[in-house]
């Protein structure tokens, strides 16, 4: 009897991964239906790559899955639920542009700062943008700036651009200000403490 759920220990991750691997071959080569049956019942089971991978099967427009905006919102809300950075990502457009779930600032803003958080630059520069027109976030070119100086260190081109454009409406001691600000939010796990605590002094 050890021996045989010793055996379940071992062989089950390796039948989880191919089950995954299968999932997103037929993925990328556009085959909808067998994507969705292999990542489905891992999906289930709380997989969160298996999770956000569902969600993209339902947000494009993949062979054999029809669209559906409520279910991609469901499938991405479960993986980012678990930290997953891409999934949260996607939500926090979702809430943004209102496809699949309510529009709602707020819940765009929590999203794309977790997976800013975890480093997503696509997300850093959309929270920049949401802290520059202050939609769900108290207005702040600094903190917009800071935090698209950091997507940009993370490859996001589209940041530089919206740097440039702030950089015309802010005085160099603003800039010095966020330039320090993104700093501190680069440092190991300072991300939130950072951004929190310059907020804080929008509102003392």
């Amino acid at each position: 009897m050890y021996r045989f759920i010793l055996l379940l220990v071992i062989i089950w991750p390796l039948n989880v991964w191919a089950g995954f691997a299968e999932g997103i071959a037929a993925y990328e080569r556009g085959y909808g239906k067998t994507a969705r049956a292999e990542l489905l019942p891992l999906a289930q089971r709380g997989e969160a790559d298996a999770q956000y991978y569902l969600g993209r099967l339902y947000y494009y427009d993949v062979k054999g899955v029809r669209k559906d905006y409520r279910m991609s919102a469901k499938w991405f809300h479960r993986a980012a639920r678990q930290g997953h950075a891409a999934a949260q990502y996607k939500l926090g457009g979702m809430y943004f542009s209102g496809r699949g779930v309510n529009p709602d600032d707020r819940k765009a803003s929590k999203w794309w700062r977790l997976a800013g958080a975890q480093g997503h630059a696509e997300a850093r520069n959309n929270l920049g943008a949401m802290f520059a027109n202050g939609r769900g976030v108290p207005q702040s070119l600094i903190i917009a700036y800071a935090l698209q100086t950091m997507a940009h260190a993370n490859g996001n081109e589209l940041a530089a651009e919206n740097m440039r454009t702030k950089e015309i409406l802010m005085s160099v001691a603003e800039i010095d200000t966020a330039k320090r600000l993104a700093h501190e939010m680069s440092q190991p796990g300072m991300f939130s403490a950072a951004l929190d605590n310059y907020i804080h002094t929008l509102n003392p």
